[in-house]
């Protein structure tokens, strides 16, 4: 099993996984602009969602608002499948920033 790191430099790109890998993907945000990466989403027939979370910029770094959101994705089948996530306030009918796709070709 092997973790796949995966940025926002990935995004629109098809990698290649093995059944068990982890796909870990970690894109930037700025919570304190209200805008946060969500999962819009994701083929739950071939991709398992294992853990949302974060990292926060070093205490005290210039312009420490800044983070990352960090999503972690088990391929647990064979197939092929797609992760979409966007970035967003969460307002309702509010079109995303951004979004971020990315596709898998799990073996």
């Amino acid at each position: 099993m092997a973790e796949l790191d995966i940025g926002y430099a990935d995004n629109g790109r098809t990698i290649t996984a093995s059944v068990g890998d982890v796909v870990v993907i970690t894109l930037p945000e700025n919570a304190t602009t209200g805008y946060q990466w969500t999962v819009f989403s994701f083929s739950q027939d071939t991709l398992s969602l294992e853990d949302k979370g974060g990292v926060s910029a070093s205490p005290g770094a210039l312009g420490a608002g800044g983070s990352a959101s960090v999503f972690r994705f088990r391929a647990s089948a064979s197939g092929r499948g797609t992760v979409s996530l966007k970035l967003s306030r969460g307002s309702v009918g509010e079109a995303p920033a951004t979004e971020f796709k990315l596709f898998a070709d799990i073996r």
